[in-house]
């Protein structure tokens, strides 16, 4: 995919480990083909996605641009696009590959990502199953 002209972000300042900002995104809704079984992949299930992406935006705020600032919509477009037509045997493997995208395709300095599978084990009374993964950009 190719970045937006609202998706260039450059960022101002280079981000210290004192000062970081966090940008969440909570119960992104993402269709993916993910089971262990064959059959269970044959069909596509709603996964929910909570991402926590760090970086600094406090020169950029300051700004009050739009144009600056991460785009919140490409962010979204780019985990649509990233799930595709892929198939996933594990949730693990989702939030891994969420991550690394996300490490790649936006100047953040860390993410985290929550990958939920809302209908795995509702047969034995849990509602919800899901993994949490932090990652680190290799810069």
């Amino acid at each position: 995919m190719l970045p937006s002209a609202h998706s260039a972000i450059i960022p101002l300042t280079k981000p210290s480990a004192s000062v970081m900002d966090r940008l969440f995104l909570q119960e992104i809704v993402l269709r993916c083909a993910v089971g262990v079984t064959a059959a269970e992949r044959q069909r596509r299930q709603a996964l929910l996605v909570d991402l926590d992406l760090f970086y600094t935006w406090r020169s950029v705020a300051a700004l009050d641009d739009p144009q600056k600032i991460l785009d919140y919509r490409e962010v979204s477009r780019v985990l649509q696009g990233a799930v595709g037509e892929r198939e996933f045997k594990l949730i693990e493997a989702v939030a891994e590959h969420l991550a690394g995208v996300l490490l790649q395709r936006f100047p953040l300095e860390r993410v985290r990502v929550r990958v939920i599978k809302p209908k795995a084990l509702t047969d034995q009374g849990v509602g919800l199953v899901g993994v949490e993964i932090e990652r680190t950009a290799a810069r």
